[in-house]
């Protein structure tokens, strides 16, 4: 990890029985002034991790940092961090001004300071005319604006927000992601951000952290995590895939069991005889005009039969069979639209659209 990072987890470990991790042994390195999302399906320990750099659990084991400044024990109230939840957890007997003084209140703020940080505030997310309104009477995208304003109004160090657009329909958690990354380009602060929505993540992230049964999978870019997974974990939880067993062999080309042979550009890290996963995104498959009357995998083309398809509006998702694997390709609505279940189609991909995957990766 980097000697210069801003919010270091060394070591983050978290059991509530002594016997199962619920976060196993986190290194999280973070820079300042990045927007890094914790993804993963319930349970995996996204949501434990950031309780844990908020202050509301203690870890069993390891060390937080921010700015050099060991958190690890370190009260809440005392981390200057900021806390976005989901259920937006505004007070309902206040006005949306004095949901957002709140928390400059608790820390003695002078009054003269208060009114302007909370106009400041305000004008940010945008809700300067609904300032003496109560929550009962905003729309979920407004309350959940209020609860990012009151969380920002005291300039954290940190702003961790909990899967803050899962209470909103997919018109307003459009809104609110590009309201996000507006606020988060303006002000240049440090989120922390927790979904298990893999749009969220791809769309709104500079880095995005993988989580599954406690660990972290991967750590990458947003498109390196989906171009370049590096477990079949990864893989399957970000988009849709083709994921099929194989084994490496000469020439540039891996054996698909069952499949025969496919040509693939990148093979570094992987010896000839090794096992692998090789993994093909249904849009990475291009639909041939033709059909064969063998199968060419060496060049990377092969006939399946259509079984299913999903129309998606701009694109078509076709599943179809080629021997004993089922397969997906999606293809654009425009130029497959008059293909119909129990065509047989030829797909092609070309070998820098392949990836490898080492089978056994933690």
């Amino acid at each position: 990890m980097s000697d210069t990072s801003y919010l270091r987890l060394s070591q983050i470990v978290k059991s509530y029985d002594g016997r199962i991790n619920a976060v196993d042994g986190i290194d999280l390195d973070i820079a300042k002034g990045e927007f890094l999302t914790l993804l993963g399906p319930s349970g995996s320990g996204k949501t434990t991790t950031l309780m844990m750099i908020a202050g509301f659990e203690q870890p069993t084991s390891g060390q937080i940092n921010l700015q050099g400044r060991d958190l690890t024990r370190v009260k809440p109230y005392r981390r200057n961090v900021g806390m976005v939840f989901q259920n937006y957890a505004l007070f309902p007997h206040m006005t949306v001004a004095r949901n957002i003084a709140f928390p400059l209140k608790m820390r003695r703020f002078a009054a003269n300071e208060i009114e302007e940080r909370v106009n400041k505030a305000l004008d940010r997310v945008e809700l300067r005319d609904h300032a003496d309104k109560h929550p009962r009477a905003l729309s979920g995208g407004q309350q959940q604006r209020v609860a990012l304003a009151r969380g920002l109004v005291f300039d954290p160090d940190v702003l961790l927000l909990d899967e803050p657009l899962g209470a909103l329909d997919k018109n307003l958690r459009e809104q609110m992601q590009v309201e996000l990354k507006r606020i988060h380009r303006d002000i240049g602060i440090t989120m922390v951000y927790v979904t298990h929505d893999q749009t969220e993540a791809m769309t709104m992230s500079d880095r995005v952290a993988v989580f599954s049964a406690g660990r972290i999978e991967q750590i990458d870019e947003p498109l390196t995590v989906y171009n370049h997974p590096k477990t079949r974990f990864v893989a399957e939880f970000i988009g849709d895939n083709n994921i099929f067993a194989g084994t490496v062999a000469e020439g540039g080309r891996v054996e698909l069991a069952g499949m025969g042979p496919i040509a693939v550009a990148d093979m570094s890290g992987f010896a000839a005889g090794a096992s692998v996963e090789v993994l093909i995104r249904p849009e990475w498959l291009q639909i041939a005009q033709t059909t064969g009357t063998a199968t060419d995998a060496a060049a990377g083309a092969f006939d399946i039969q259509i079984t299913d398809s999903i129309n998606y509006g701009d694109t078509i998702l076709f599943i179809g069979r080629h021997q004993d694997h089922t397969i997906r390709v999606r293809a654009s609505a425009v130029h497959a639209g008059s293909l119909r279940e129990g065509q047989t189609i030829r797909l092609e991909t070309a070998p820098d659209q392949v990836r490898l995957i080492h089978p056994n990766e933690p």
